[in-house]
């Protein structure tokens, strides 16, 4: 076993050894050197060393587990003092000679026998002389972390890292995003000077028992630094020699749990750097309130504007990429009616938005209880997730959103339960309960740009909502119920369905003036045509005019309303012509606009079927007989409900019809009669409705 100020060039059994430039081992202060003489018995021929040590040169080591060795040289100009610290308990070495030659790989220190866990060490010069490293031993089951100062370009074992350009991460105040192929993710976050610890912040919250912060140490960067966990501060530095990647600050044994992280700094010069950080590798980041949501959540779905029911006059659908599906509907200057409605079935919501300068607060009422939520923001962010709730019962819940301050009121798009779904206030999902001014979802799908597609799943959820139409679309939208005669149901598209369908294409499959289709319920009869438009702006004798511009569906709808209709930049293709080869189309430039090209709007148009629903009364029970088991199933020990027997009565009572039933009767001998035999046997007629001939052979 070596001993102390023994040449030992390679590690012991039992240990294992990292050279001087391990990256986990941390130099801090400035002027450090790296040198490589040969033939001194240096380990891989390298030795970190300063000369002259400040207060602020001194070297740290982070390690797990039980053992430690420090190798080291010895030289005339090497300190008299150097001071080893592990765990904060100090022990003095020389490792100075009185020779000019260089030795390396020289056994200064050895500690065993600590806990297996993590143990901190420093090494200092207390004179003032050269303090130099040559390599670390560890037992052979431990290892060197990273400390702080250090480089760590990829998590450790049991780590996990975010980047700085997480959506999960708020930002307060002007943060640059600079390039940098020695950043991680290959940017960084900085604050420019003056920076104070009201005008930038790093906000997040995360689920986990442990954190890393990652920076830039800088020669620039400041010294100030601070970071709050859950209303306990704490404080690092960037102030050093450049690093990229820096393990700046370090926190573990934390409660499992959600954890709320401020980090904030003062800068009077340079700038403050953030780049990302590591958690828990089973830990995850919370989403917060006011950090920006481009797509839903694992566990959520999203649900555009264009779905919910919308109070008030003059609105506008704003278009922009950044807005989710494309377009935004606000207003500038809101008023009381201007309010967004809608139901949903699930167990939590959010709500997302545009933050601006000019936004202010907003009131949601769920169930009746009312919150309020914020959209200000100095600069303009779009898709934040503005409010959230997740504790609610599963059922349905009613909501109902306005505008507390502010010029602009908006509204982009709700997320709920991945499982759950969001209805329109009109919305019903059974076509028996159609009324004028409710709605139904249906869903249209069309394989081939310019033919027809395939309507079906009245009353079901099967894709997402159109915002815009396509030319080979699988879409839902919806049926508005605008009126009822002859026995009809007529509803009409709530917008155009699909583009690049001419009318001449429609008319080919009968879709201009009616056809009966398919929806998949025998109850009802559909029939799909056009909109009827006028032949010109004076003929106002047109369902397009009747229904679109001037009816308000018995007061459920203001008339002409674009957030119903949407007719607002795209027209609709009618039935009518003006002349022989013009055809009319409506909307576009405006609700009452009439031009010779458009996308196509369907009317649907539902009679329902006369029928006969029955069921058995037996033995004190409604039953009905069941096709597919053979069997017959009780419904219910009273009398059922009209929408009972519309749902589950029997249409077809053919299985109650007499029929041929032939069988073959065993008989056995018994005793005889001259050279023949006496046979008998017997037959249970009450297994049979009907007796009509018995043929006995």
């Amino acid at each position: 076993m070596a001993v102390l100020g023994q040449q030992l060039t390679a590690p012991e059994s039992g240990w294992k050894r990292y050279d001087n430039n391990y990256p986990h081992i941390n130099y801090s202060g400035s002027n450090w050197t790296n040198s490589t003489p040969i033939n001194r018995g240096l380990y891989k021929d390298t030795v970190s060393y300063v000369d002259y040590p400040s207060d602020d040169n001194f070297i740290r080591i982070n390690f797990i587990g039980t053992s430690i060795r420090v190798i080291s040289t010895s030289y005339s100009g090497n300190t008299d003092q150097f001071s080893i610290e592990v765990d904060r308990i100090e022990t003095i070495i020389s490792t100075k000679n009185n020779s000019n030659s260089l030795s390396g790989s020289i056994l200064i220190y050895e500690s065993i026998g600590l806990t297996d866990g993590l143990h901190v060490v420093l090494l200092k010069s207390k004179d003032g002389n050269r303090l130099s490293l040559d390599a670390i031993d560890v037992n052979e089951t431990g290892e060197i972390v990273a400390g702080i100062g250090s480089q760590l370009t990829v998590p450790e074992a049991g780590w996990q890292r975010y980047d700085d350009k997480d959506s999960m991460f708020l930002y307060k105040g002007n943060w640059g995003v600079p390039a940098q192929a020695s950043a991680y993710g290959g940017s960084y976050r900085t604050a420019g000077s003056p920076v104070t610890r009201d005008s930038h912040s790093v906000e997040f919250t995360f689920y986990g028992t442990k954190l890393r912060l990652f920076g830039v140490i800088f020669a620039q960067a400041p010294s100030q630094c601070f970071v709050e966990i859950d209303g306990t501060e704490y404080t690092f530095s960037e102030y050093g020699n450049t690093v990229y990647q820096a393990l700046v600050f370090e926190k573990i044994g934390l409660n499992l749990g959600n954890h709320k992280v401020k980090v904030t700094s003062i800068a009077t010069s340079g700038s403050f750097y953030f780049d990302a950080i590591d958690i828990d590798d089973n830990g995850y980041l919370v989403r917060q309130i006011g950090s920006q949501l481009t797509t839903p959540d694992a566990g959520w779905k999203r649900y555009d504007e264009t779905s919910v029911k919308v109070g008030g006059t003059g609105w506008t659908r704003t278009t922009g990429a950044s807005h989710w599906n494309g377009s935004i509907l606000e207003k500038q200057t809101p008023t009381t009616d201007d309010v967004f409605t809608f139901r949903f079935y699930g167990t939590k919501i959010r709500v997302i938005d545009y933050k601006t300068a000019s936004r202010g607060d907003r009131t949601i009422m769920i169930d009746g209880q009312s919150f309020v939520y914020n959209c200000t923001s100095a600069s303009a962010v779009t898709q934040v997730m503005v409010f959230e709730k997740t504790d609610l019962p599963l059922d349905y819940h009613d909501v109902k959103i306005s505008s507390s301050t502010g010029s602009w009121f908006s509204l982009d798009a709700v997320d709920i339960d991945s499982d759950g779904r969001l209805f329109h206030p009109d919305e019903v999902t059974n076509i028996i309960d159609l009324k004028i001014g409710k709605r139904i979802k249906c869903n249209y799908l069309a394989t081939t740009s310019g033919k027809s597609g395939v309507f079906g799943n009245l009353g079901k959820e099967t894709s997402s909502v159109a915002s815009t139409p396509t030319n080979i679309p699988n879409v839902d939208f919806y049926f508005i119920m605008v009126d009822e005669y002859n026995g009809k149901k007529v509803l009409i598209a709530d917008r155009n369905i699909q583009t690049a369908i001419s009318w001449d294409a429609l008319n080919s499959e009968g879709l201009i003036f009616g056809v009966n289709r398919d929806f998949g319920d025998n109850r009802f009869k559909f029939n799909l045509r056009l909109l009827t438009g006028g032949i010109n702006a004076s003929d106002k004798v047109n369902d397009w005019d009747k229904y679109i511009v001037s009816s308000t569906l018995d007061g459920k709808i203001i008339a002409g309303d674009n957030s119903v209709w949407n007719w607002s930049g795209l027209s609709t293709i009618t039935s009518t012509s003006s002349a022989s080869t013009t055809r009319v189309a409506r909307g576009g430039s405006s609700i009452s606009a009439n031009s010779g090209s458009g996308l196509y709007r369907p009317v649907l148009e539902v009679e329902i079927l006369p029928m006969n629903r029955s069921f058995i009364n037996y033995e004190g029970s409604y039953r009905r007989f069941d096709v597919s088991t053979e069997t017959w199933k009780t419904i219910s020990a009273t009398l059922p409900s009209e929408d009972t027997f519309i749902n589950d009565g029997m249409g077809d009572l053919s299985i109650l019809d007499r029929k041929k039933e032939d069988f073959v009767a065993s008989m056995t001998a018994n005793g005889s009669l001259g050279s023949g035999k006496i046979f008998k046997g017997s037959v249970d007629l009450k297994k049979y409705f009907e007796i009509t001939s018995i043929n006995v052979k």
